[in-house]
């Protein structure tokens, strides 16, 4: 569970390293950079299958804009705010994995961590990339979260539920996985 307490750690190194670039605090945002690098990696260890390999790029993706800050080199805004968003929606995709993984072997409390984590993350790549999410992605992430609620609340939930609730998350994040692809 330590692992879902943190997930929102990269998330509060990215907003600092855009802090610290409208600043100008070059060294600061690469060493932010740095720290969301490794719950990415972290996160990429744990993982397993598409969601590792989209995890380990968007650390890849990360790194290197880390590089060109070290180095002096200018970084556009939206270049920035893109691989934020792919790295958001590569740990959507992970939380997602997880929470199916976790209701398989009938573990509800983890279900429910993992499916509001998910929820979030997705939220956040919709944001870093300007777009809103559509009408019926929103209705799932937020259907997704109340689900997941339940679940970690011990109320009342229906079960068939939330396996629909995960696939219905699981094909929201591949849409705003679409409109964010390099």
């Amino acid at each position: 569970m330590l692992s879902l307490q943190l997930s929102d750690e990269p998330e509060h190194h990215m907003y600092e390293v855009d802090r610290d670039l409208k600043a100008n605090k070059k060294d600061s945002a690469a060493h932010n950079l740095r720290k969301a690098i490794v719950f990415l990696r972290i996160d990429a260890a744990n993982a397993t299958g598409d969601a590792r390999n989209s995890l380990e790029l968007a650390g890849d993706d990360l790194l290197a804009m880390t590089h060109r800050i070290e180095q002096g080199t200018e970084i556009r805004t939206v270049d920035l705010e893109y691989a934020f968003a792919r790295a958001e929606h590569a740990m959507a995709e992970n939380y997602c994995a997880c929470a199916k993984e976790s209701w398989g072997h009938k573990q509800a409390r983890p279900t429910g961590y993992r499916m509001r984590a998910a929820s979030a993350a997705i939220e956040r790549s919709a944001k870093w990339s300007g777009k809103e999410l559509d009408a019926a992605v929103q209705a799932s992430v937020d259907d997704t979260r109340r689900l997941g609620a339940a679940l970690v609340e011990e109320n009342d939930y229906v079960v068939d539920e939330i396996g629909e609730g995960i696939a219905a998350l699981g094909n929201g994040i591949f849409s705003v996985g679409r409109c964010i692809e390099r």
